[in-house]
C-alpha cells in the first residue's frame, strides 16, 4: 500500500504523462472514428494524414499503458475509464475499418492474391478505403497481426473491445486470414516487398513472426471476456502455429529474399511479439541488427535502403538495379529502433540494456517552441547532401539532421511506455498479461496411442501376437472415431457467418497435432484418426516401410511440438485393406512396430509412447470443446459422419499373381536365375527394368501376414475374363513391348503398338479382356488411353478405360509391383495430398525448386497452388509418364526430411528434381554396377520407402562441402586418396605422440602427410591393387568399449593384401577390450598388450603377412615413438606388361577409382556448396573482378555487385542460376572449387573476367601433361595408338581430373592454385 507521499509522486508522474500523451497522441484521435494519423506531416515523401492499421496500435499502446497505471491507484478523476475507452475506441474503429472489407477477407483466405488483402491504411475520418487495391502495398500480414495481437492482450486485460457474435466471427475469420503467413509473400512492415520496391511482395520474416505472436495470443482468448460463453472463443489450430513458428525459426536471423537483416526483426524477437523460445537464437538476431544496422541516431531499417535520404529521387517509387550501392553507409538511422531495445530490457530484466538505449535516446529527442516539456522523437535522421562524401568515406562520422515528420507517433508511444514502466507506474505483467514474454521450455511428452481393429477377426489375429486392440464396438458409446476429413468440415462451421457472407476455415487438411486432440461437443467425444494414415488417395502409403517411416516422422514432430496441456492422443485404425492385402514379407516391419510399441518407446528411445484402450485416456488427454459448433445449422453431424464410409471398388481385369511375378524384372525362376529385363519400344518409355532392392529376410510375422491375407477379399461385380495360362518355360521368355495377341490358332502372335495410332485399337481391347498380367494389362491401357478419352467406354469389358486404370493402380497398390503403381497414377494423373505443403516447405525455408529439365524446366520460388502445381508436373514431366509420381515422391520425401533433417540440406539452395533423379540413378548404377537404362528401370521397381531411403543417402553421403570439423572428419575418414607413384613403390612413415609426449598421431605416404585431430587410435588403410588410400577411421576407445567393439569390427572387414597404419593420439587404452587387443595381435602386433594409459604407440602391417609388421612403444612419461618405415615394392604386384585400358589406367595416373567423382556428380546433382559463406566470397570476387563467365553466359560485377548485398538471398539465388548453365554436374563442382580457392588467392582487383570453363580445362591439360610426361613409357597399346595428345583423350582426362581429391599433393586444389596464380 503506497503511502500517501508515495501516491501524490505517482499522481504527478502520471498528470506528466497524462499531458505529454495526450498533446502528443490523444489530442489525434478523430471523435467520431477513433482512429488517429500516423502523423501530421505531408511531406515530399506522403501524406502521413491517414491513419495506418500498424502506427494506430502502436500509437495506442502508451494510452493503454497508461490506463492501465491508473487502474492500479484506483483513480477518483475518471481518467482511467476515459483512458480505457480512447483504447477501445481506436480498436473498434479499426475493426470496424476491416469488417467494411469482409468480402476481402473472405476471397484472401482461399487466394492469397494482393488484391484480395485487406487495405494497410483508411481515412482517418470515416474509416473507408484511401487508395484502391493496387495503388498501396495493402497486403501486410504483420499489420493485421499485430492488430490480433494487441485485441488478445488488451481484452485479457479486462478491456471489452468486441461486443457481438458476428465480431467474434469476423476476429476468427482474420485468424484464418494470417495462419499462412509463413507461406504468404507479402509488402511487410516497410510496405515494398523487395527492397528495389518495384512492387514485388516476398515473405518477411517480421510478418511471420508477428503472425505467431498474434496466433499464440488469441488462441482460447474469449473475446466477451468473463461473461462469454463457449462461441465467443478464438481458436488457433496448432498444426497452423506450429508450421508458422517453425519457419520463423527456420529464417531467423534473415528478414526475407531481398533483406539479409531489417531493424523490424527487433519486434519479433522482443516487444511486442516474443514470438521466438530459443534464447540463442534471440540473442543471435540482435546482435547481427546491432552489428550491421545500429548508428548514433538508431538504426537503418536494412543495408542501402534509400528511403529519404539526400541522394533519393522522389519523383518515382521504385529504384533502379544499379542504383543501390549509392546509399551505402548513408542509410537513414531510425530512433524508433532504439526504443524497442528498452522495451525489450524492461520486459525480459536486462536493465543494462534498457539502460543503454534510453540514454542513446537522450540526445535525439526534440522538442517544439512554446513546448519543451514535451519530448517528440522524429521518424528518422538523414546525412545532409553536402556530408554525403564524408560519411562515406568515414561512416558515422558526420551529423544527421531529422526530418520533417516530427514526432513519428508510433516511436513516441514506444518511448512514453518505456518511460512508464521504466518509471514503475506499470509493471510488464500488466503490458503482457498472458506472461507472453517468459521462453516456454519444451517439456517430454508420452505419446498415447490407442490401436483400433476393424473388426474381431482382425482383433483376434492380431492379438495372437501381442499386439491389443479394440474394435469400434467395443469403445464407449459416448465416443466416435471419424477420419480426419471428418474434422476438416467440422471446423468448416468455425467462423461461419451469413450475414458478413464469411465461409468458415476453409477446408485445408488438419495435421497431426490437431488430429491428437479429443474433441467434446454436448457430452459427446469425438477422436479423429491422423490424416497421414490415409492411403486411399496416393500410392505411397501403401508401402507398410513407408508407412513406417511417416508414423515415426509424425511421433517426432508430435513430442517436439505438444506445448498443450494434457498428453497427445493418437488413434489409429487398423484395416484390412492396411494389413491383409499386402505381400507377406512386408507385413512384418508394420506389425512388429506397433508390436514394439509395447515397450513404451518409439523412434529409437527418443519419444515416450503408451499403448492404452482409448478409456484410458480420457483423463489424461487435451479435450478441446466444440460445443459452439451444435448451435450452428450449416453443420450437419449426420451427413460428415455419412461422408465418411468407405467405397467399394469392382473388380474387371483378370489377374494371376506367378505370371505377374515371373514378369516382374528381378524376379527369380525355379532355375535360380534372373528374369530377363522389360524392354519396351520406344513409344512408350523405353527403358529396361531390373530387379528391386531386397526386401528384408526371415519368417517373423510371416504366419500373421499368412492369416491376415486370408480375413478379406474383394468382392467384385463382373465376370472375370478367361486366363490364358502359360508355361513355366513361356513366363521366363523375355517380356517386351510386343504383347500376346490372344488367339486360339496362334496365341503367341505378337501385337506391335505405337502410342496414338489406333489402328490396332480392338485388337489391344482384345489382349486387354485375356491379359492376367499387370505390366501387360498397363501396358495396354496406357495405349488405349492414347488413343481415346479416359471416359471411353469398352463395351467388352463394361467399363471405361479410366475405370480399367484405377482397377490396375489399386491391384499394383495392394501387391507392391511399384512401377506399375508408378504408371498408372501417372496416366490418372494422381497427386499426394500434401504435395503442395511440402513444396511449401521447402521454398519458405529458402529453397528453390525445379520441375522438368532442360527449355522445360521451371523453377518454384514461391508456394505454389494445387492445381498449379499439378499442371506444372504434367507439362514439364512428359518423358516417361511414371516420371512425374516419382517426381512428387522426391518433393515429398524432401518436404519431410527438411522438416525433421535439415541438417542435411545445408550448402543447398536450389532443388533441380531432374538432377535428383540423375543422381539417384547414378547411385544404383554405382552399386549394382549396372547400366544407365537399367538403373531407371530399377530406381522404377524401389518401394516408397526404398526410394526414400536412397534419397536420404545422397543428401547425407559424403559431400565436398564440409560445413564443420566432425563433418570433415566424417568425410576424410571415408575417402578415397590416390597414391602418388613414381618408383612402383608405396613408402609409409609413422609416428606418435601421447598426452604428455606432443600429443599427435603423424602418417606420411608417398610424401602426403596425413595427422589425426581427436583422442583415440587412428588407421589408415591402403589399397595395394588400387594404389589409393581406402579408409581413414578414428575410434575414441578411450570413451567407451562401443569404440573398441566398432575398431575390432573395421578391422575384420579389410581384405587381405591391403596396407594398416595405426597411430595413438592421447589416449586409447582406457576401454580397448580384450577382443580389440586380440584383433591387433593376429595382425602381428606383440606390444598391443604392454601399452599403458597415455602412452605412444605406432603400427604398420599387411593383412594376412603379420610376420612383416612394424610397430613402436613409447611409455608416456618418455616421448614420442621413432619414426617407423615401412617400403612396399609394388613391382611383384603389378604388370608393366598389361595392355593399358580405361580400367588399368589407374595404375599410372592418381584417381580415387571413382570415389571423388562419384561425390562431385552426387554434389552437383544437389547444387551443394561448401557452407552459406561461399556466397559472400564469391561476391567479394565479384567486387575485385569484372565478373564470371560460363561459355556464353557471364554474371557481371555490374550492376550484381551494385544491387545485392553479400549475404542477401537474391544474390546466392543469382550466383546459383549462373551456376546452372554447367551441365555436368562434377563439372561444377570443380567450378564451386576454383571460386572457394579464388577467394584466397584474389586479393588485389583484377580488370578481367574469370573465364571458369578456360581455367578447368587449363588444369586439366596441366594435369594430363605431367603424368603423361612421368609414364610417357609404359603408357602403350590400344587405348594411345593415336598418341597421347589432350585433344585425344579430353574426355578420359576430365574424368581422371575429377576423379582426383580436393586436397593433397596430387589434387584438384592444387592444379587450381597452380592455374589461378598464372591466370591472376
Amino acid at each position: 500500500m503506497p503511502t500517501k507521499a508515495s501516491r501524490e509522486k505517482i499522481l504527478e508522474r502520471l498528470d506528466y504523462y497524462h499531458h505529454i500523451i495526450y498533446n502528443t497522441i490523444l489530442c489525434k484521435q478523430h471523435p467520431a472514428s477513433g482512429l488517429m494519423p500516423a502523423s501530421t506531416a505531408i511531406t515530399t515523401h506522403g501524406d502521413y494524414t491517414d491513419a495506418w492499421v500498424r502506427d494506430n496500435v502502436y500509437s495506442i499502446y502508451a494510452v493503454y499503458g497508461l490506463a492501465l497505471a491508473y487502474q492500479r491507484i484506483d483513480d477518483s478523476t475518471g481518467r482511467a475509464f476515459e483512458l480505457q475507452y480512447s483504447v477501445i475506441k481506436l480498436m473498434r474503429g479499426l475493426l470496424f475499418a476491416m469488417m467494411r472489407q469482409s468480402h476481402k477477407v473472405e476471397q484472401f483466405k482461399q487466394t492469397q492474391a494482393l488484391e484480395h488483402a485487406l487495405h494497410a491504411k483508411y481515412n482517418t475520418a470515416t474509416g473507408e478505403a484511401v487508395v484502391g487495391d493496387f495503388e498501396w502495398g495493402h497486403l501486410q500480414i504483420d499489420a493485421t497481426s499485430l492488430f490480433i495481437l494487441a485485441l488478445a492482450d488488451m481484452t485479457t486485460a479486462g478491456f471489452s473491445i468486441i461486443y457481438t457474435q458476428d465480431e467474434v466471427d469476423f476476429v476468427q475469420n482474420l485468424v484464418f486470414y494470417i495462419e499462412r503467413a509463413y507461406r504468404t509473400p507479402d509488402y511487410g512492415i516497410w510496405e515494398r516487398g523487395n527492397k528495389i520496391n518495384h512492387g514485388q511482395p516476398e515473405l518477411n520474416s517480421s510478418s511471420i513472426g508477428m503472425a505467431v505472436a498474434a496466433l499464440r495470443a488469441i488462441d482460447g482468448v474469449n473475446l466477451f471476456g468473463v461473461r462469454g460463453g463457449s462461441s465467443t472463443v478464438i481458436h488457433v489450430l496448432p498444426d497452423e502455429l506450429t508450421r508458422n513458428s517453425t519457419i520463423l525459426l527456420s529464417s531467423l536471423p534473415r528478414e526475407s529474399n531481398s533483406k539479409e537483416i531489417d531493424g523490424a526483426l527487433l519486434s519479433v524477437i522482443g516487444f511486442p511479439a516474443f514470438a521466438v523460445d530459443n534464447p540463442e537464437l534471440i540473442q543471435q538476431t540482435r546482435s547481427e541488427i546491432i552489428k550491421k544496422l545500429e548508428g548514433k541516431y538508431g538504426m537503418k531499417r536494412f543495408l542501402r535502403d534509400g528511403h529519404q535520404t539526400a541522394l533519393e529521387d522522389t519523383s518515382r517509387l521504385h529504384y533502379n538495379a544499379n542504383e543501390l550501392k549509392v546509399f551505402e553507409n548513408i542509410e537513414s538511422e531510425w530512433p524508433l529502433f532504439f526504443t524497442y531495445l528498452v522495451l525489450d530490457g524492461l520486459f525480459t530484466g536486462d536493465l543494462s540494456l534498457a539502460e543503454e538505449y534510453r540514454k542513446k535516446l537522450e540526445p535525439l529527442v526534440a522538442t517544439k517552441e512554446g513546448q519543451e516539456d514535451i519530448p517528440l522523437l522524429p521518424e528518422l535522421y538523414y546525412v545532409p547532401r553536402e556530408s554525403i562524401e564524408a560519411e562515406k568515406a568515414d561512416p558515422h562520422s558526420q551529423q544527421r539532421v531529422p526530418n520533417d515528420n516530427v514526432p513519428l507517433v508510433w516511436a513516441l508511444s514506444l518511448y512514453f511506455l518505456g518511460g512508464l514502466i521504466t518509471e514503475r507506474l506499470v509493471s510488464p505483467s500488466e503490458i503482457d498479461p498472458m506472461g507472453r514474454r517468459f521462453t516456454k521450455m519444451h517439456k517430454e511428452n508420452l505419446i498415447q496411442i490407442v490401436l483400433l481393429a476393424e473388426n474381431r477377426k482382425l482383433q483376434s489375429t492380431l492379438l495372437t501376437y501381442g499386439i491389443e486392440t479394440q474394435t469400434l464396438e467395443q469403445i464407449p458409446s459416448t465416443t466416435t472415431i471419424l477420419p480426419a476429413q471428418a474434422l476438416v468440415d467440422v471446423y468448416a462451421g468455425l467462423g461461419l457467418n451469413t450475414k458478413l457472407a464469411m465461409s468458415g476455415r476453409p477446408k485445408r487438411p488438419i495435421g497431426v497435432l490437431g488430429t491428437c486432440r479429443l474433441y467434446k461437443i454436448e457430452g459427446q467425444l469425438y477422436a479423429f484418426t491422423p490424416h497421414f494414415m490415409d492411403n486411399n488417395e496416393f500410392y505411397i502409403n501403401s508401402d507398410p516401410d513407408y508407412l513406417v517411416s511417416e508414423f515415426e516422422n509424425e511421433l517426432n514432430f508430435t513430442n517436439r511440438n505438444w506445448y498443450y496441456a494434457g498428453r497427445p492422443t493418437m488413434v489409429v485404425l487398423l484395416t484390412h485393406d492396411l494389413l491383409g492385402a499386402t505381400r507377406r514379407q512386408n507385413n512384418k516391419n508394420l506389425l512388429n512396430f506397433f508390436s514394439s510399441l509395447r515397450s513404451g518407446a518409439a523412434c529409437q528411445g527418443n519419444v515416450g509412447v503408451r499403448l492404452c484402450r482409448l478409456a484410458e485416456t480420457i483423463n489424461t488427454s487435451n479435450i478441446e470443446s466444440l460445443d459452439f459448433l451444435a448451435h450452428k445449422p450449416e453443420v450437419d453431424w449426420s451427413a460428415i459422419v455419412a461422408h465418411a464410409s468407405v467405397n467399394k471398388t469392382d473388380k474387371r481385369l483378370g489377374y494371376n499373381e506367378s505370371m505377374t511375378q515371373a514378369s516382374t524384372p528381378g524376379h527369380r525362376t525355379p532355375h535360380g536365375g534372373r528374369t530377363p529385363k522389360r524392354k519396351h519400344t520406344t513409344t512408350f518409355y523405353g527403358k529396361s527394368l531390373v530387379s528391386p532392392l531386397d526386401k528384408l529376410n526371415g519368417t517373423y510375422f510371416d504366419e500373421l501376414a499368412d492369416a491376415l491375407s486370408k480375413l478379406k477379399t474383394e468382392q467384385f461385380k463382373l465376370k472375370e475374363p478367361a486366363v490364358l495360362c502359360e508355361s513355366p518355360a513361356e513366363e521366363q521368355e523375355k517380356r517386351t513391348g510386343i504383347i500376346h495377341k490372344p488367339d486360339v490358332g496362334s496365341p503367341n502372335e505378337m501385337l506391335a503398338l505405337t502410342l496414338g495410332d489406333d489402328s490396332q485399337f480392338n485388337q489391344a481391347v482384345d489382349s486387354l479382356s485375356a491379359s492376367v498380367n499387370l505390366y501387360d494389362q498397363i501396358d495396354l491401357l496406357q495405349y488405349l488411353a492414347s488413343c481415346r478419352p479416359m471416359n471411353y467406354y469398352i463395351q467388352e469389358i463394361e467399363a471405361t478405360i479410366q475405370d480399367l486404370i484405377e482397377e490396375v493402380y489399386l491391384k499394383s497398390k495392394r501387391l507392391q509391383y511399384w512401377s506399375i503403381a508408378r504408371q498408372a497414377a501417372g496416366l490418372l494423373h494422381k497427386t499426394v495430398p500434401s504435395l503442395t505443403i511440402n513444396i511449401t516447405d521447402l521454398v519458405i525455408r529458402q529453397k528453390q525448386v525445379s520441375i522438368g529439365s532442360g527449355p522445360l524446366e521451371y523453377f518454384i520460388s514461391m508456394p505454389v497452388a494445387p492445381d498449379t502445381l499439378n499442371k506444372m508436373i504434367s507439362d514439364h514431366c512428359n518423358d516417361d509418364v511414371r516420371e512425374g509420381p516419382i517426381v512428387q515422391e522426391i518433393v515429398t520425401n524432401l518436404g519431410n526430411l527438411i522438416r525433421t533433417q535439415p541438417y542435411m540440406f545445408e550448402g543447398i539452395l536450389r532443388l533441380r528434381t531432374h538432377y535428383i533423379i540423375i543422381a539417384l540413378r547414378e547411385e544404383i548404377s554405382r552399386t549394382r554396377h549396372c547400366d544407365e537404362e537399367e538403373a531407371v528401370e530399377h530406381l522404377m521397381q524401389l518401394s516408397p520407402f526404398e526410394l526414400k531411403t536412397l534419397l536420404s543417402t545422397i543428401l547425407s553421403g559424403p559431400a565436398l562441402c564440409a560445413v564443420d570439423e566432425q563433418q570433415q572428419l566424417q568425410q576424410e575418414s571415408s575417402s578415397y586418396i590416390p597414391l602418388v607413384m613414381k618408383d612402383s613403390e608405396v613408402v609409409i612413415k609413422a609416428q606418435s605422440g601421447g598426452y604428455y609426449a606432443g600429443n599427435f598421431a603423424k602418417v606420411e605416404i608417398n610424401s602426403t602427410i596425413m595427422e589425426a585431430s581427436s583422442r583415440g587410435i587412428h588407421a589408415w588403410v591402403i589399397d595395394l591393387e588400387k594404389r589409393v588410400i581406402l579408409e581413414r577411421e578414428s575410434f575414441d576407445t578411450h570413451i567407451s568399449e562401443e569404440e573398441s567393439r566398432a575398431f575390432v569390427d573395421f578391422l575384420n572387414t579389410l581384405k587381405p593384401g591391403t596396407v594398416v597404419i595405426m597411430a595413438s593420439k592421447d589416449e586409447f587404452t582406457e576401454h580397448l577390450t580384450d577382443e580389440a587387443l586380440f584383433t591387433m595381435e593376429q595382425l602381428g602386433s606383440t606390444r598391443i598388450r604392454q601399452v599403458s594409459y597415455r602412452d605412444s604407440y605406432v603400427f604398420i602391417g599387411e593383412l594376412g603377412v603379420p610376420q612383416n609388421s612394424l610397430e613402436a612403444h613409447q611409455a608416456s612419461m618418455n616421448g614420442p615413438t621413432e619414426m617407423i618405415e615401412k617400403i612396399i615394392s609394388l613391382e611383384k604386384r603389378d604388370t608393366d606388361t598389361k595392355e593399358v585400358t580405361v580400367d588399368t589406367i589407374h595404375y599410372y595416373f592418381p584417381n580415387s577409382n571413382g570415389r571423388w567423382l562419384h561425390r562431385r556428380k552426387n554434389d552437383g546433382s544437389l547444387n551443394r556448396v561448401p557452407s552459406l559463406q561461399f556466397f559472400p566470397q564469391v561476391w567479394s570476387i565479384l567486387d575485385r573482378s569484372k565478373g564470371l563467365i560460363i561459355k556464353n553466359h557471364t554474371l557481371p560485377r555490374d550492376p550484381v555487385v551494385l544491387e545485392k548485398t553479400p549475404e542477401e538471398f537474391n544474390f546466392a539465388l543469382a550466383v546459383e542460376s549462373f551456376l546452372g548453365w554447367f551441365s555436368d554436374p562434377a563439372e561444377r563442382q570443380i567450378a564451386v572449387e576454383i571460386l572457394t580457392i579464388a577467394y584466397e588467392q584474389l586479393r588485389k582487383p583484377i580488370d578481367k573476367m574469370l573465364d571458369l570453363p578456360l581455367i578447368i580445362e587449363t588444369c586439366i591439360k596441366s594435369f594430363w601433361a605431367k603424368w603423361i610426361d612421368i609414364n610417357r613409357e609404359k603408357l602403350q597399346g590400344a587405348l594411345f595408338k593415336d598418341g597421347t595428345e589432350y585433344e585425344k583423350h579430353a574426355a578420359l582426362a576430365r574424368r581422371l581430373f575429377f576423379d582426383l581429391p580436393y586436397e593433397g599433393t596430387e589434387s584438384t586444389s592444387a592444379y587450381i592454385k597452380q592455374c589461378l596464380t598464372e591466370f591472376i
